[in-house]
């Protein structure tokens, strides 16, 4: 199995044992993953359409009084009292998912680990073993939160836009929707090749922590042979090149990535204002609230797609341990132990042919016993 293909598959069983959990959990992560959403649309994406009818009603003459205004003020106050109430009530819920799921993962990957051979554990750093098995039950409430906050509450509202964008224009849904999908798919290759990048920098990161906790485990060893200058060395060598690793990936991020983000983000915003010039004051109103809310993904979709792979890439490490089946397996049900007869018998032996000398103790004056057949 080629290093590429072995990654692949950790991170499917990853996600695959992330995802069961969720399905485990689906009476809780079910409504924490819409409620945000929902909340999300009722506070950004309802007001605006408030206000591009308030607006077309004082373009078209009407008086700016308090009959004019106050249906649609307190239209904005329900829209926002809704979707703050389901916002929270979505944190509520993904509260539980998280704490549910890590506590479940937790247990399970200790259990992985116990079932495995003496060999698997004399071949392995404890203190990487334990990042690891620590790591993939932290990291799962990291992972539902960016696909609650990040993916779920950006895709759904986005959406609801598009419904509302088609009845003023089909082209500006095309507009948004094709330079989104057109800015994906050029950030895409260089994610992979950032994903590289992580990689590599995940993996110092595991030499760090578990020689930190091998050198602290085996303290005194690394004293009685005076190693600590030698440790002190190798562990400095081992920082400087996660750091390296760490700058390179960030610097790739910020200085390639996001600039290419940027300017479609731009090019985005300006060709949905031309289109909206033509649709009123009301259309213009909308569309550009909801262009400007819409290509935030934009600026998310890097963050979000390095969150995922930071939370996958850290759960991999420990399912890639899981790949691997024990090399002695217990057998599942053993035959019942049933010894011989395990009695000493002493036979012709001529007599006092052994003699046997006991010392009680120190000061003390020696015993002999001698044995014979019979």
């Amino acid at each position: 199995m080629t290093p590429d293909s072995r990654r692949s598959r950790s991170l499917a069983l990853a996600w695959r044992l992330y995802a069961a959990e969720l399905r485990r959990e689906r009476r809780w992560s079910a409504p924490a993953l819409l409620l945000p959403a929902v909340g999300k649309i009722a506070i950004f994406y309802v007001p605006p359409l408030l206000l591009g009818g308030l607006v077309a009603r004082l373009a078209a003459g009407a008086p700016p009084d308090a009959g004019t205004v106050t249906p649609y003020v307190l239209g904005f106050a329900v829209a926002y009292f809704i979707g703050d109430a389901l916002i929270r009530a979505g944190d509520f819920c993904l509260n539980r998912t998280a704490a549910h799921g890590t506590a479940r993962l937790y247990v399970d990957g200790l259990d992985a680990l116990l079932g495995k051979d003496a060999g698997f554990f004399a071949d392995s750093f404890a203190g990487a073993l334990t990042k690891k098995v620590v790591s993939y039950a932290s990291r799962y409430g990291e992972l539902v939160n960016t696909l609650t906050f990040s993916v779920v509450a950006n895709l759904v509202p986005v959406l609801f836009a598009s419904v509302v964008l088609w009845r003023y224009d089909p082209r500006l849904v095309l507009v948004l929707l094709g330079m989104i999908a057109l800015t994906a798919a050029v950030v895409f290759p260089m994610i992979v090749r950032r994903q590289r990048m992580v990689d590599a920098r995940e993996g110092t990161w595991a030499e760090v922590s578990g020689a930190v906790a091998d050198v602290l485990g085996n303290i005194d060893a690394v004293r009685t042979f005076a190693a600590q200058e030698r440790e002190s060395v190798a562990h400095r060598r081992r920082v400087r090149e996660h750091r390296r690793l760490t700058l390179r990936s960030w610097d790739y991020s910020t200085l390639r990535i996001d600039v290419v983000v940027a300017i479609a983000a731009l090019v985005t915003n300006c060709l949905g204002l031309l289109l909206a010039t033509q649709l009123g004051v009301a259309g213009l109103v909308v569309v550009f609230a909801y262009y400007l809310q819409s290509t935030q993904i934009l600026f998310e979709f890097n963050r979000t797609y390095r969150s995922l792979e930071t939370a996958l890439t850290d759960a991999a490490q420990f399912a890639d341990l899981l790949l691997e089946p024990p090399a002695v397996i217990d057998v599942a049900d053993p035959e019942p132990l049933a010894p011989a007869d395990s009695s000493v018998a002493f036979r012709d032996l001529p007599r006092s042919a052994a003699v046997l000398v006991f010392s009680p103790g120190q000061g003390l004056p020696q015993r002999r016993c001698s044995l014979w057949s019979g």
